[in-house]
């Protein structure tokens, strides 16, 4: 599942729930039976059932707005929430402020991976989905996390500096190791979720374009 039929369900989800359990029958109108009656003869008589050049241009050009239209609602969805982070002496806690929103745990996709590295463990537990990928000789590895939204991700800040990257509508705390051991730490949010990449002797570069096709 990717990141728009994500927030397709997530949205599909929360319209489904506003639903009241208990609606009541619903009947049409006399009048209302009458014109389907004629507009049902009409087509018997295949007087609705060829279109013109121009009227299916029009319908054309309706369906490709309203897919527009339902795609930028979408796309919207798909954003950063607010974070908190709190500084102490020797490390810093991240936190989002919101509610979660996510549907579950129980994937976590990742559209870009470099062909060196594989998959070399994965953990699934209740509120936590883990993987380590490796090179081929095991000296590099490549950790990724992703959890609900009220877990807290800390992350060592005496041996790192952090910065705020924005890409788009996400906002990435990346930490640098400030030692000769050229860690880097990723840690954002979306849809609900807060995710964290860590590693070593990995390009920052090489590093954001996993972050980025992560969800």
């Amino acid at each position: 599942m990717n990141e728009l039929e994500n927030a397709c369900l997530v949205s599909l989800i929360r319209w489904v729930g506003t639903i009241p359990d208990d609606l009541e029958e619903y009947s049409f109108s006399q009048h209302h039976q009458k014109e389907m009656e004629k507009l049902f003869s009409k087509m018997r008589n295949d007087k609705y059932h060829r279109f013109t050049k121009k009227t299916a241009k029009i319908i054309a050009i309706a369906a490709i707005l309203i897919s527009l239209a339902i795609a930028s609602t979408v796309t919207a969805m798909i954003t950063s929430s607010k974070y908190k982070i709190t500084d102490y002496s020797d490390h810093s806690i991240y936190r989002m402020l919101s509610s979660n929103d996510a549907v579950s745990t129980n994937e976590l996709n990742v559209d870009y991976m470099p062909e060196k590295y594989t998959l070399k463990n994965e953990y699934k537990g209740d509120n936590i989905i883990s993987r380590t990928y490796s090179d081929s000789t095991g000296k590099i590895t490549i950790n990724i996390e992703k959890n609900i939204s009220n877990a807290v991700i800390d992350f060592d800040t005496s041996t790192h500096t952090y910065k705020k990257v924005t890409d788009k509508s996400t906002t990435y705390i990346v930490a640098f190791s400030s030692t000769d051991d050229s860690s880097t730490i990723i840690i954002w949010n979306k849809n609900g979720f807060c995710y964290c990449i860590e590693s070593v002797n990995t390009p920052y570069d090489e590093l954001m374009e996993i972050a980025k096709s992560t969800f």
